[in-house]
């Protein structure tokens, strides 16, 4: 089935006409540099004729290999970016919770006329997403009349093997007056 296509292309290049196969007992007696001629002719002709995306794919074709390596050794990057920024934003979310929380249970305690356990359950109890186990929380009263709420919680972002614990401080005057 190729030798009687290129036969014909040849032929055609040539300017012979061959029906379905060539005639009985006729030799085609071309030399080696017209038959390389021609067939640059054909590829030529042929690579004019073939459509864009049937291009594409074929050129593509020659550089799978080389596309399969490279993604293999992009991919590990590329992982560890897209969870160490995922992680990330899970510690900063954690992080803003417990602020909310410690400020909140530090608004809550000022409220009450300095009653450190009003602020410690407000602050747990406004706690988010937030394990409230893992929550700890340090009350006291400073010299100056204020109120101050610490609360700490474990972060971690464990695909680069970083663990903290996030630190949250709120000060709040006492307030005399009731809410």
């Amino acid at each position: 089935m190729l030798v009687r296509r290129c036969l014909r292309r040849l032929a055609r290049l040539l300017g012979e006409e061959f029906a379905d196969r060539p005639p009985v007992g006729i030799e085609i007696r071309v030399d080696a540099r017209q038959a390389v001629r021609a067939f640059r002719r054909a590829e030529r002709r042929t690579r004019r004729l073939l459509p864009w995306r049937r291009r594409i794919r074929l050129a593509l074709r020659l550089y799978r290999g080389q596309a399969m390596v490279e993604f293999a050794l992009i991919l590990p990057v590329f992982a560890v970016l897209l969870f160490g920024g995922l992680y990330a934003s899970i510690t900063l979310w954690q992080a803003s919770s417990l602020s909310s929380a410690v400020h909140a249970g530090a608004r809550a305690g000022a409220w009450a006329s300095g009653d450190c356990n009003v602020a410690q359950d407000v602050a747990r109890r406004n706690h988010g997403p937030l394990n409230e186990s893992d929550i700890d929380l340090d009350c006291q009263l400073d010299d100056s009349g204020d109120l101050v709420l610490a609360g700490t919680y474990p972060v971690a972002i464990p695909i680069i093997g970083w663990s903290d614990r996030a630190r949250v401080t709120a000060v709040e005057p006492i307030s005399k007056a009731s809410p």
